[in-house]
């Protein structure tokens, strides 16, 4: 069985992290968990990305060593991920001369080899170029895109006039191909939205884009293997970091003797099922790295999942010069990791915006993990616990669950395969509900020997699927109840129920209601 290639984009390090960070890490944890629920095999890549004129400029502006300030924002986000409980397998630096640097120049070489035999024109050429460059979202911009302040018309963000050599991608022979790729669903953008968006983008053809600085501008950058005055800018630096640390490259540096070999293999097998990306940097990945993939004949991604930005309460976009934006980890000091997981992948619909609201944290705390998960579990395990010291009881539980169960299931199952967590967690919530008011309907307390036996075995299989089905939400908790069950580590939705119910113990408190 292949693994699944799952990314996130890589963030940028001249900052630390901030919430929408947090969002972006979180969605793909969620889905790179359910799909190991489905008992698929998962590689989850993300990373940091480390290059350019903001990094540099961010360094001289605070006196710093520029790799010395790299390690320390790295830390930051390394940070974030671990308390936030993110299950990443690979994390790629975009420093890394050992795993990364060969691969960027091996497909800048690959691209720059690629001529079109009609026009005998290299996909990768060099020209010196004029024009309106925005520092923000890195890239040369068209007149008709700015305001009369030569601001661009859309985010606001200012540009400058610049005059400079560079080596240019020839995305523009790729126009219709991307259409095309886009347009029959060979790779899939999420939501549907978005993919009309791009196929809309490129419109009559795409403009070639800027692939390079000279090093009198700039000397922050992996060097142009074919030109010694030349390092990359952003983009084929950035988005090659998806194939420098991919899982199938990492078997061939171990088969392959020698570097080159390894890097010709991963071109040709190199396979991804999932880049998740903010909406921010659609037109790069969706556009600009498909040209990049089909300019140096590899396979394309088969899925783009594009997300929404997380607002403040009133829909405003968070930024430091309004004094707005959330700190993550003072967002889970308050809240708990767990929470906060399962609020900012609930909330919104597939590449919706969030408007940040405490009162639905707070009630997603207290209301659903406090009252609905926790006080199912701690009902259930509290009431199988008293049965079993009293009489004699089943000594396991093997069976492959009930009916009603594997409908939701379905549904869940059903979810996870569009990418939308939105769903997979309203049919937890679903399932939540139905299982508190029908343990009050069957009221097993009340019952006596083998009939409350086999009552509180089907909720200890409803308290089974529930968990299992949040675990890819709120993974801290959810441990916690396996733990207590003797659940096995790896075990699959699909896997036949086995538990010994003789050494089922009751968790630690799982979410105490905190908020008023």
């Amino acid at each position: 069985m292949s693994k699944k290639l799952i990314t996130t984009a890589i963030p940028y390090m001249n900052g630390v992290p901030h919430i929408g960070h947090a969002l972006e890490v979180i969605l793909t944890d969620v889905i790179a968990r359910g799909y190991r629920l489905l008992g698929e095999e998962v590689f989850f890549l993300t990373g940091a990305d480390e290059h350019g004129s903001k990094i540099l400029k961010t360094a001289e502006t605070a006196g710093r060593d520029v790799m010395d300030m790299l390690d320390e924002n790295v830390r930051h986000f390394q940070d974030m991920n671990t308390a936030l409980s993110i299950s990443n397998d690979g994390y790629i630096r975009t420093t890394d001369k050992e795993k990364h640097w060969p691969v960027v120049q091996a497909l800048w070489m690959r691209m720059y080899n690629n001529i079109d035999p009609e026009t005998w024109e290299r996909d990768i050429y060099k020209k010196t170029y004029a024009g309106y460059y925005c520092d923000r979202e890195e890239r040369f911009v068209t007149e008709e895109e700015l305001d009369e302040n030569k601001c661009l018309k859309e985010g606001g963000a200012p540009t400058r006039w610049t005059e400079d050599e560079n080596y240019f991608f020839r995305l523009s022979r790729y126009s219709d191909t991307i259409k095309e790729k886009l347009m029959n669903g060979e790779v899939k953008i999420t939501p549907e939205f978005r993919q009309n968006e791009m196929i809309a983008m490129i419109g009559d053809g795409l403009e070639d884009v800027s692939f390079s600085r000279t090093k009198k501008q700039l000397t922050w950058g992996i060097p142009v293997p074919n030109d010694s005055d030349h390092v990359m800018y952003v983009w084929c630096d950035a988005l090659t970091n998806y194939l420098s640390w991919s899982p199938f490259f990492e078997e061939q540096r171990a088969k392959s003797k020698e570097q080159n070999e390894g890097i010709e293999n991963l071109f040709k097998n190199w396979n991804c099922e999932l880049h998740v990306i903010g909406k921010d940097i659609a037109r790069f990945h969706c556009l600009t790295w498909i040209g990049m993939l089909l300019s140096g004949w590899i396979n394309l991604p088969k899925n783009i999942l594009v997300h929404g930005f997380v607002n403040d309460k009133d829909g405003a976009k968070m930024s430091k010069s309004v004094g707005n934006v959330i700190d993550p980890h003072a967002m889970i000091a308050e809240y708990g990791s767990d929470t906060v997981r399962l609020y900012m992948t609930s909330e919104v619909g597939v590449g919706q915006d969030l408007n940040f609201s405490d009162e639905r944290i707070r009630s997603i705390h207290n209301d659903v993990l406090a009252n609905n998960y926790g006080n199912l579990v701690n009902r259930v395990i509290s009431l199988w616990i008293a049965h079993r010291d009293k009489e004699p009881t089943p000594a396991s539980l093997e069976r492959k669950g009930i009916g009603g169960l594997k409908i939701f299931s379905t549904r869940y199952l059903d979810a996870l395969k569009t990418n939308n967590t939105q769903w997979m967690f309203a049919v937890i919530q679903e399932l939540l509900n139905d299982a508190n008011i029908m343990l009050n309907t069957t009221e097993p307390w009340k019952k006596q020997g083998e009939e409350k036996s086999n009552i509180l075995i089907d909720w200890i299989s409803y308290v089974y699927y529930i968990t299992h089905m949040l675990s890819p939400f709120i993974p801290k908790a959810t441990s916690k109840v396996m733990k207590a069950m003797g659940i096995k580590e790896g075990t699959t939705l699909d896997d036949p129920i086995s538990i010994d119910l003789n050494t089922i113990t009751k968790p630690e408190i799982l979410f105490e209601k905190k908020f008023s």
